[in-house]
C-alpha cells in the first residue's frame, strides 16, 4: 500500500474506487488533489455532488449513459471549484469492478490535474483571437512560408485581396510567381532567396499581382526569418501582405 500511494504522488495523479452506487469509496491522493479539492470532501459523495462547473448538462448525461453500461471511460474532463475557490481542470479516467460471479460493484478510476495545461491553451487561443481581431481590423493578409515542405500559408486577406471568397491558401512559391508582374518576378526571386539563404534578416517588398478580375495590384509584402535548423538554415519565415495600390495610384 505504502509503494503504491508513493506511486500515486510521484506521478501527481490519485487513485480512487466508487462503490455500486457511484459514491467516492477509497483514494489515494497525489499532492496536486491535495491542493485542490480535500479527500474528506469527495469520501461518500458521487461525483455529480462535488462542486463542478463548466460543464453542459448535454456531457453529464453521456458521462452517466456510460457509468449506467457499465462501460469504460478515457480522459473525461471536467472543472472543480477548489479549496480556496479556484477554478481547477481535472481528466479521469476508468474502468468497472466486477466481482467473480461478473456482478458490478464499481468503479476504479485514475485522475490528473490538467490545469495549467487547460490554462495555456485558453490563453493560446485568447491570443489567435486577439490576432485575427488585429489582422480583420488592419486588412493584412498573414504569409507562413514553411521552407522545409515548400508550403506558403496564407490568411484568408490573401484570397479576397486578390477578390476571390475569403479562405485560407495553402500554395507554393512557383504558384505564387505565376501571379506576380513579369517586370517584378527577377526582383521578387533575389529578394526571396536573399531571405531564405539569411543574407537578408528582412524582407521588403512592393510589387503588383494578378487579380481574379485580370487587374494588378500592387501590394507590400513584409516579413522575416523566424526559425532555423541546427545548422543554421533557414526553416520558416512570416511576415503579411497589405494592399497598397490607392497610396500607389
Amino acid at each position: 500500500q505504502a509503494q503504491f500511494q508513493h506511486l500515486v504522488e510521484l506521478s501527481s495523479n490519485w487513485y480512487w474506487e466508487q462503490d455500486a452506487e457511484f459514491r467516492f469509496s477509497f483514494m489515494a491522493v497525489g499532492e496536486l488533489i491535495r491542493n485542490g479539492l480535500p479527500p474528506e470532501a469527495l469520501a461518500g459523495k458521487r461525483r455529480q455532488e462535488l462542486p463542478i462547473t463548466h460543464i453542459y448538462e448535454a456531457e453529464w448525461e453521456q458521462h452517466r449513459l456510460i457509468l449506467e453500461q457499465r462501460r469504460p471511460f478515457r480522459d473525461y474532463i471536467y472543472q472543480v471549484i477548489g479549496e480556496r475557490g479556484e477554478l481547477r481542470w481535472f481528466s479521469i479516467s476508468g474502468e468497472p469492478i466486477l466481482d467473480a460471479a461478473g456482478d458490478f460493484k464499481g468503479y476504479r478510476c485514475v485522475g490528473r490535474d490538467v490545469t495549467e495545461r487547460k490554462t495555456a491553451e485558453a490563453e493560446t487561443q485568447l491570443s489567435r483571437e486577439r490576432l485575427q481581431l488585429a489582422l480583420e481590423g488592419s486588412n493584412l493578409a498573414l504569409v507562413d512560408v514553411d521552407v522545409a515542405n515548400g508550403k506558403i500559408y496564407l490568411s484568408a486577406a490573401w484570397s479576397a485581396m486578390l477578390g476571390n471568397e475569403p479562405a485560407d491558401t495553402v500554395t507554393g512559391f512557383e504558384e505564387l510567381m505565376k501571379l506576380t508582374h513579369p517586370a517584378e518576378s527577377e526582383r521578387i526571386r533575389k529578394c526571396y532567396y536573399d531571405a531564405l539563404t539569411g543574407r537578408i534578416p528582412v524582407y521588403d517588398l512592393e510589387h503588383r499581382v494578378m487579380t481574379r478580375s485580370g487587374e494588378w495590384k500592387w501590394i507590400r509584402s513584409h516579413g522575416k526569418v523566424v526559425a532555423r535548423d541546427d545548422n543554421g538554415r533557414v526553416v520558416r519565415m512570416a511576415g503579411t501582405n497589405v494592399d497598397i495600390t490607392e497610396r500607389k495610384q
